[in-house]
């Protein structure tokens, strides 16, 4: 079966129409908010003395020795377990169904309590700092491959997000490549449509392509009734953004953020390891032609 329940396939249909609508209403899909009870029910922020624990607890880790040998360990051989580029490029074009590799899902990747401690952190972030991302806002990017699929989530930069550094260090010693590294947070209404995360980045003055996604996945107590699945089109299936869990794959492959229904606050560390050079041609997955464009995330 493509979805896990079909109570997923019946929410995903409603969701994709409610966007639809929205846009030919010139309206930005997914943009409800909460009111009365519902806002109440939201989490309040951290407490000052709850986030210099978090703070501790990451630094403290970060400096042992052992913490990234532990997380290489657990991950194993990133760029092996994702599969070829060659059979990514296969599956994405549809030449062979055979070709399409599983996702790469690691479990408890994190120490229990330093992947609670990056939570707390990420829910500490002030609020001018998280910076909503839409296609209108990624229009730049466009040429390059970025933002041209339907989105709205907020984005912190690694730089801002200082206290998490062991973390994103640890994450980009997995492979001898260039990387980058963010935080996201979806919140409900946030989305982005099917895309393939192709895109061109420059790195040291060099252009580079998105060659492995990773996500880490950072909320607890997520289960498919509130949404914003990571909805896996090459593979037929969607996934809960499990609590402290890593995704990775081989770019290009088609997906999409379903999205969020629940109150809470969707939190991740995402982003690309990358390769010298243009790997591939970009092309829209909508059928549209239009050279140069195609969908993917912002």
């Amino acid at each position: 079966a493509y979805w896990p329940q079909l109570g997923v396939m019946a929410d995903l249909m409603a969701a994709g129409m409610a966007r639809a609508l929205a846009r030919a209403r010139g309206e930005e899909p997914g943009a409800d908010s909460l009111e009365g009870s519902e806002a109440e029910e939201i989490q309040a922020p951290p407490s000052a003395d709850e986030v210099r624990a978090a703070q501790h607890t990451i630094a403290r880790w970060g400096r042992r020795k052992l913490s990234r040998k532990k997380l290489a360990e657990r991950v194993g051989t990133l760029d092996a377990s994702v599969g070829t580029r060659a059979a990514a490029l296969q599956a994405s074009r549809g030449i062979s169904r055979a070709t399409v590799q599983p996702l790469l899902v690691v479990p408890n990747v994190l120490p229990a309590a330093v992947a609670e401690a990056a939570l707390t952190v990420l829910r500490a972030v002030p609020e001018a700092t998280w910076q909503v991302a839409t296609a209108s806002t990624d229009i730049g990017e466009h040429a390059e491959g970025s933002g041209t699929a339907a989105h709205r989530f907020a984005g912190c930069a690694r730089d801002d997000a200082a206290a998490l550094e062991p973390i994103f260090a640890a994450l980009e010693g997995l492979i001898a490549q260039p990387v980058v590294l963010q935080c996201g947070r979806y919140e409900r209404g946030d989305f982005i449509e099917p895309h393939d995360d192709m895109a061109f980045v420059q790195a040291n003055g060099v252009e580079h392509s998105r060659d492995i996604a990773i996500v880490l996945h950072l909320t607890p107590d997520w289960c498919l009734d509130d949404g914003g699945t990571f909805v896996d089109h090459a593979g037929k299936v969607a996934r809960s953004p499990v609590f402290n869990s890593l995704v990775a794959f081989r770019v290009p492959r088609l997906h999409e953020v379903a999205p969020v229904i629940g109150r809470a606050a969707r939190f991740s560390i995402y982003g690309w390891f990358l390769a010298p050079g243009k790997l591939y041609e970009l092309s829209c997955v909508d059928g549209q032609k239009q050279k140069g464009k195609r969908k993917r995330t912002a």
